[in-house]
């Protein structure tokens, strides 16, 4: 494969996974206070994957807040997905969707371990990340979370592959190896906690791939 292609395939995979929103941009924010407006982006390091968190001032420009660690391992490839990290009040999505309104004190940052195949909830906070749960995903290689109403759904994509070329320096292509994709549902305390639903887990109709 050429390098120019390698290249494009790269790019599409690393930035869904690496860049989430912020805060609702309209709002202006008190500098280094990540509850009045934030943006979060996420490692996926196979040694450790952390979250670093950057602080949005009122005329736009971000400060580095610090980085945090999610207690779980990334999966060290180029995730396709754009819900590896969100930002929920527990009754909807703030970021990236922006399908709620910040109106809940407590503001929490769901972010999938694609490496260690679990979930970890932070409590945002002014000055930074608070770890306050963190679940096994009921599957293998979860990629995606999505909030509403208090309930959490979690797409595994059964991945097993995390090798980002074969032999010959080919990029393999997600989701190619391993199980179809599957989703698990969980119920989100006022405090960030999460419980898995009996009953929940569904694998997915489609091929393999299309879980991602």
């Amino acid at each position: 494969m050429k390098h120019d292609a390698i290249f494009k395939s790269v790019c599409k995979n690393l930035l869904p996974l690496v860049v989430a929103g912020s805060a609702i941009l309209g709002l202006p924010a008190l500098a280094q206070d990540l509850t009045a407006g934030a943006v979060f982006a996420m490692s996926n390091d196979r040694a450790g994957n952390t979250v670093v968190a950057y602080a949005r001032n009122a005329d736009g420009t971000l400060d580095e807040v610090g980085f945090f660690n999610t207690g779980g391992l990334g999966s060290g490839s180029f995730e396709d997905t754009a819900h590896g990290l969100v930002l929920t009040d527990g009754a909807g999505e703030i970021a990236p969707n922006n399908l709620v309104e910040p109106g809940a004190a407590t503001q929490f940052l769901l972010a999938t371990n694609a490496g260690s195949n679990s979930i970890t909830v932070f409590e945002v906070q002014p000055t930074g990340l608070l770890v306050v749960d963190l679940q096994d995903s009921q599957g293998e290689k979860p990629v995606s979370v999505t909030v509403n109403d208090g309930l959490v759904y979690v797409l595994n994509s059964g991945e097993t592959n995390d090798d980002l070329f074969d032999a010959s320096g080919n990029v393999i292509n997600n989701c190619t190896t391993g199980e179809r994709p599957e989703i698990t549902g969980f119920t989100m305390a006022t405090d960030g906690q999460l419980r898995p639903i009996s009953g929940s887990t569904r694998r997915l109709s489609g091929e393999r791939e299309s879980g991602c």
